[in-house]
């Protein structure tokens, strides 16, 4: 599904047809990276790691293909990484922001105020996990030399 996604998001960024098939590989690529950390090679990392470590997965192989076929390497990065954008983490803070919202001011409970920062802050964290790992590669492959 990841891959389907990075397809569609793919065409909307007009990417050329000769290369929709790699971007929907980085897509499923990051996904099932995050996914395997998660759930595989170490259960008790955190899925803004899992975020960062499967970007910079889609990162890494976005300069390799880019380099290969002489296209932008943000074709393949952007959609490979959208499907990794926390949709869910993000509307369970929205809900829980709106529970707390709505309720009545002597209802008011430290545990959902507790519950819609947590969720809240994981969002940000994933996104900026994103925004790291597909500027990993860049940061440490095209360093320029310091003048003397």
């Amino acid at each position: 599904m990841a891959a389907l996604a990075a397809v569609g998001f793919a065409i909307l960024f007009r990417t050329p047809l000769r290369v929709i098939a790699y971007s929907s590989f980085c897509g499923a690529l990051g996904v099932g990276a995050r996914t395997l950390w998660i759930s595989e090679l170490d259960p008790q990392i955190q899925i803004a790691t899992a975020t960062f470590l499967a970007a910079a997965i889609v990162g890494f192989t976005a300069e390799l293909l880019s380099r290969r076929l002489r296209v932008p390497p943000s074709l393949f990065s952007v959609p490979g990484v959208i499907p990794m954008v926390p949709g869910g983490v993000m509307f369970h803070a929205i809900v829980v922001w709106l529970k707390i919202a709505t309720t009545k001011p002597g209802d008011f409970s430290p545990e959902l105020l507790g519950q819609a920062l947590s969720l809240t802050g994981t969002s940000f964290l994933c996104l900026c996990a994103l925004v790291l790992g597909i500027a990993t590669p860049a940061l440490l492959l095209y360093r320029r030399r310091p003048e003397v």
